[in-house]
């Protein structure tokens, strides 16, 4: 959660203990020049011993290091203290924490911004040049609460297997063509880490649509920035217009190779073929992916509430992040139901959209991380 690494095992060191070995300056530099090697060190525990990439990391404590058990040893043979060494070689380690980065300052929102907020509530009157679309019988929309995010990455996981999404491999992701609908930033702020996941806006003015030759990026009466799949050609026009850079390019065919699609005579046979969504198709090479709030799901509510003779009910609809996250931090709902949650949310002090100032007017929107530290707390004021 903290690393965001792709693929790989690594010792996490802290920033001071990185510069007693005289590897930081090396490593700061790599960064800038956007090469992925890292130090390869030796690290001997007692008689046994291993090769690690070393990543530094922020707000580990002096002295301590952290690497994961199954690349070293067995958990009842850690033997302290570590001998750590420079081996003069290099391996490379990937990222995702810097694609399509938004900065510091502009996702972490602390206290003070809170406050201003409240004094100043959001105003409606909002103006653009794109047209009104009709209002549908919903309006959906989602909230994320950084106070409540772990950073654990399981929405990320749980809209993967929901959404058909291919695992592309280290090497893809390290040229920026990681797949996932959902990415999680991941801040170092003077409060504590702050992760932030960063999934499609489903903006109201979204700038992707007004650029796509073939209309295969749609938005619906309801809110939902569509993809036509069948309509994409690839020219990734859309994604360059996205101040969120939250689409996916699919580069190769991952999905027929996947589940033997190329050979119809076979697919059936295939035992893969189960492991995938039948509510929901598999993208070929050459479209462009992002997230559709589980549309799915929406659409098989909605029949069922049709069968039944009744509306959706408030809350009945659930995304599979949503479902999934342990802190409860992501909420989906209908901004036209009095009665959803919300219309709370939104109310709030601390609720903000991401890039407020690009005035997409975004779906997704975001309740700000709060930290309420109990001052006799502070250190030297505690007790024994």
């Amino acid at each position: 959660p903290l690393s965001r690494l792709v693929w790989d095992g690594a010792l996490l060191l802290g920033e001071e203990d990185t510069e007693a070995l005289g590897l930081l300056g090396d490593i700061r530099a790599r960064e800038r020049k956007a090469d992925p090697k890292r130090p390869l060190m030796r690290v001997k525990a007692g008689e046994r011993e291993a090769l690690l990439p070393l990543w530094p990391l922020p707000g580990l404590p002096k002295g301590s290091g952290v690497a994961p058990l199954s690349h070293f040893f067995h958990p009842e043979g850690v033997v302290w203290p570590l001998e750590l060494s420079s081996t003069g070689r290099h391996y490379p380690l990937v990222s995702t924490q810097y694609h399509g980065y938004l900065g510091e300052v502009e996702a972490v929102k602390v206290l003070e911004e809170a406050k201003a907020l409240e004094a100043e509530p959001h105003k409606e009157k909002r103006v653009s040049f794109y047209p009104p679309w009709p209002q549908g019988e919903h309006a959906w929309a989602m909230t994320v609460d950084l106070s409540r995010c772990l950073g654990c990455g399981l929405c990320t996981l749980a809209c993967q297997v929901e959404n058909n999404i291919p695992v592309v491999g280290k090497e893809e992701v390290q040229k920026g063509r990681e797949m996932h609908w959902i990415r999680i930033d991941r801040y170092f702020a003077e409060e504590g880490v702050v992760h932030q996941p960063v999934m499609c806006q489903h903006c109201e003015k979204a700038p992707c649509e007004a650029v796509c030759p073939v209309a295969a990026t749609e938005h619906s009466d309801e809110g939902l920035n569509l993809m036509v799949y069948n309509r994409c050609v690839g020219t990734k026009y859309c994604s360059a217009n996205c101040p969120y850079k939250a689409r996916r390019f699919n580069f190769f065919p991952y999905g027929e190779a996947f589940v033997g699609q190329g050979d119809p005579r076979k697919a059936k046979e295939s035992p893969l073929a189960l492991l995938m969504n039948p509510e929901v198709s598999i993208r070929s090479r050459g479209v462009m992916e992002k997230c559709t709030y589980c549309v799915q799901r929406i659409e098989n509510t909605r029949a069922k509430a049709a069968q039944e003779g009744r509306k959706i009910r408030t809350g009945e609809i659930k995304t599979a992040c949503q479902e999934v996250c342990p802190g409860k931090a992501i909420h989906f709902g209908d901004l036209l139901d009095p009665e959803d949650p919300i219309q709370a949310h939104r109310k709030e002090g601390r609720h903000y959209a991401l890039l407020e100032e690009a005035n997409t007017w975004p779906r997704t929107t975001y309740l700000a991380h709060l930290k309420n530290p109990n001052p006799k707390l502070k250190e030297g004021e505690h007790g024994a």
